[in-house]
């Protein structure tokens, strides 16, 4: 995909039951690797759409496998409501930073790959990204099953004087009062940390994965009535400055094994 210099704070997003699918447990309070998410922040050239997207995506699939590559997972989000310069995401998660440069120089070697990235770019003009992930919260026995979902991300720069430490203190704190939610909970929480960066990007993108829109207004309620939600309002005001956005998500390709 061509990739553009258009980052901003709120730029940088990824999603939903992507790092669970991935197989990325959200019981390793520091994974032995850390997970990375690639992104690509898009709009479609003039006269494109979304049927010329897959038609690229159906081109890089069958090149892939004539060249014996097997695809992890990739999935897309279509913005519904925030005030952004693009209007979707296309994202890949990958296990570990050595994962991601195996899988990018296994494509740059190919030449049956050679012409994939002139199809996309003939669809959408991008804006590439690559970020640390961390699982926050996770809904006991919850298993991506590879359905449209709704996602809320934040894109969050902190407040001066905090730093990593008060992160971490603000991630604990967001944990437990999702695990007081019960049912009304999200399916998971995510937060990403840029890798790649500008001067603008986030400091902290946290993303929740529910199943829909109506799940998410349950989870936003839910949250605001709860005895440790004011509390973690205040919390949050404190350490971070964050934008809202809202997306409705889907898995464009799916992991090889199935």
């Amino acid at each position: 995909m061509k990739i553009t210099n258009r980052l901003k704070k709120t730029m940088v997003f990824s999603t939903l039951p992507i790092l669970v699918a991935a197989g990325f447990s959200a019981n390793a309070a520091e994974p032995p690797q850390t997970p990375v998410m690639e992104t690509y922040t898009c709009n479609f050239n003039a006269g494109k759409g979304m049927k010329d997207l897959l038609a690229a995506r159906d081109y890089y699939v069958r090149q892939a496998d004539k060249a014996g590559i097997k695809l992890g997972a990739s999935y897309l989000l279509s913005l519904f409501k925030g005030n952004l310069p693009f209007e979707m995401v296309w994202m890949t998660p990958h296990s570990s930073l050595a994962a991601f440069a195996a899988a990018t120089e296994a494509e740059t070697a190919s030449a049956d790959m050679a012409d994939v990235g002139a199809r996309f770019d003939a669809v959408v003009d991008c804006s590439a990204g690559l970020n640390n992930l961390t699982t926050v919260f996770q809904r006991d026995g919850y298993t991506p099953d590879g359905k449209p979902g709704f996602v809320s991300a934040f894109a969050c720069s902190s407040n001066s004087g905090f730093g990593p430490e008060d992160w971490q203190d603000l991630r604990s704190h967001i944990a437990d009062v999702l695990g007081s939610l019960g049912g009304n909970a999200p399916n998971a929480m995510f937060m990403m940390n840029p890798i790649t960066q500008g001067p603008t990007s986030a400091d902290a993108i946290l993303l929740a994965a529910n199943d829909s829109v109506s799940s998410w207004a349950q989870f936003t309620s839910a949250v605001r009535a709860s005895p440790g939600g004011p509390s973690l309002g205040r919390h949050f005001r404190a350490v971070a400055d964050c934008d809202l956005a809202l997306w409705y998500s889907q898995r464009v390709i799916a992991p090889a094994a199935e």
